[in-house]
């Protein structure tokens, strides 16, 4: 015999969640990595490394991508990319703006960002 129930049991498959951090990040020091979570506002400065976590939970696991300034970001010399971090390295003035981290699954999608600016000089090479 069936019995309905009032309650609602979920396990199993969810829609993605991006764990952020709305916090403001001053660094003036380029000699180590400097850690950020997604959702803070930062300032480093030139030829800095920074780190910007992006934790996700859902289940399929959420396959996580990045922008910078709404274009999507190649993994290359100086942008690496994993499941839960990206990792600029030696920033450069033109690597200020808006990141975004998204985590999508086929249950849905979340967006979460971050704002990035850099202060500083370059060397000019004569």
């Amino acid at each position: 015999m069936l019995v309905a129930s009032p309650y609602l049991i979920t396990t199993g498959p969810g829609r993605p969640v991006i764990s952020s951090q709305e916090i403001n990040i001053t660094d003036v020091d380029s000699s180590k990595p400097v850690v950020v979570p997604i959702g803070a506002n930062v300032t480093t400065i030139v030829n800095a490394t920074v780190v910007i976590t992006c934790p996700t939970k859902g289940s399929p696991q959420p396959v996580v991508t990045w922008k910078h300034d709404g274009r999507f970001i190649v993994a290359g010399a100086r942008f690496q990319v994993n499941d839960t971090a990206l990792i600029i390295r030696e920033v450069r003035l033109n690597d200020a703006g808006r990141y975004e981290c998204t985590a999508s699954n086929r249950f849905g999608r979340d967006v979460q960002s971050l704002s990035l600016d850099i202060t500083g000089t370059v060397a000019t090479k004569y």
